[in-house]
């Protein structure tokens, strides 16, 4: 091998060098994806949280329901008996 020829040799700089470059690339893609994943996180619970807020809305909307159902049916028991007391004691 001549003096003007240029070796293939690496040395230890330089492969430390690429491994520093490779390890760099590794974190940016971690940190991207460690974002990503953040922002899908945070819409899921964005619309878990509405979805909750929604199935709570309709749920007090048919207990409300139920209590003025249950109020009409009491109602009418009391009014079919009074009259039905009513009638049995003008007798």
């Amino acid at each position: 091998m001549s003096a003007n020829q240029p070796t293939s040799e690496l040395t230890t700089r330089d492969v430390l060098s690429q491994v520093d470059r490779r390890v760099s690339l590794i974190e940016t893609d971690v940190r991207d994806l460690r974002e990503h994943l953040d922002a899908r996180f945070d819409e899921t619970a964005r619309h878990t949280s509405r979805e909750f807020t929604e199935l709570r809305r309709e749920l007090e909307h048919l207990r409300n329901r139920g209590d003025v159902r249950f109020r009409w049916t009491i109602g009418l028991i009391l009014v079919s008996w009074l009259s039905t007391v009513g009638t049995n004691l003008i007798r």
